[in-house]
């Protein structure tokens, strides 16, 4: 299967799992190991201060809001714009940080834009593409969509466009079922 990286996976009715329940990720990764991705959609009240350890660099905002990327228990991980904080390119203009260095340099300049997560979503080797022919995922490139501004809204809105292309663009969202399937 051709790589994910750098795709958004949106989640449909059929992904029964609820950590996945109206989610839009980003696949940071997807190869033959397996592949990981972070959930965009999913922001917290907690803040930097409430997950990390003390830094001793009073220059560092740790008020920075934090983003729930997954299930799966991991380090702080920042997606952003900044190349020499980088550990991993995703696509175009945005990167990946898990280096304590990186993140600490990012959040000591106070880089914008970028988001702060907390968990991430993983596969094992075929998991994810047998979740793809289980029809549990949409796929779309992530060109174009500017994952900093993801929010709530931001699954019924994809799912949309994915369902049903020509939808004529004034039709009121609120009317819209949960699940893009039903008409």
């Amino acid at each position: 299967m051709k790589s994910l990286k750098g795709q958004l996976l949106i989640a449909t009715p059929a992904l029964t799992d609820p950590n996945f329940n109206q989610t839009v990720l980003l696949m940071v990764e997807h190869g033959e190991g397996g592949a990981m991705g972070l959930i965009l959609n999913r922001k917290t009240d907690a803040v930097l201060a409430d997950a990390l350890e003390a830094l001793d660099d009073p220059s560092i905002n740790l008020e920075v809001p934090l983003c729930v990327g997954g299930p799966c228990q991991g380090p702080l991980m920042v997606l952003h714009t900044d190349a020499g904080a980088s550990d991993a390119h995703v696509i175009g203009d945005v990167h990946f940080s898990t280096e304590r260095e990186h993140v600490e340099s990012l959040l000591r300049n106070g880089h914008e834009p970028a988001m702060y997560f907390v968990g991430y979503a993983g596969w094992a080797p075929g998991q994810l593409e047998a979740e793809l022919k289980q029809n549990a995922w949409l796929t779309m490139s992530a060109k174009g969509v500017n994952i900093f501004d993801m929010d709530q809204e931001s699954w019924a809105q994809l799912a949309e466009r994915l369902s049903n292309p020509a939808r004529p663009a004034g039709l009121d969202r609120a009317i819209l079922p949960d699940d893009p399937s039903v008409n």
